[in-house]
């Protein structure tokens, strides 16, 4: 069986590209279904880096952490808005 797995010619430019999008849909995020939809774009992203192996562990490991605590920083951010 033949897998079949996305990986851009320019894989470099698309993921410094979707970092870049996934960063404007977390500050464009005012409820919390926004926050579902943007977590589920982080872990897609998250994936696709896995499983191109482009990038080092260490690598992705950083970028994940870095883009699920941006998703949390904003997520507090608009539970603090909500209590006012």
């Amino acid at each position: 069986m033949e897998m079949f797995l996305f990986k851009p010619d320019n894989y470099k430019e698309w993921s410094d590209s979707a970092i870049k999008k996934i960063i404007k849909v977390v500050d464009s995020c005012i409820s919390d279904d926004h926050l579902d939809s943007a977590k589920q774009m982080i872990d897609h992203f998250i994936l696709m880096l896995a499983l191109n192996e482009t990038y080092s562990e260490e690598t992705v490991q950083d970028i994940s952490k870095q883009l699920y605590l941006y998703l949390n920083i904003k997520k507090s951010n608009i539970w603090v808005l909500k209590q006012k």
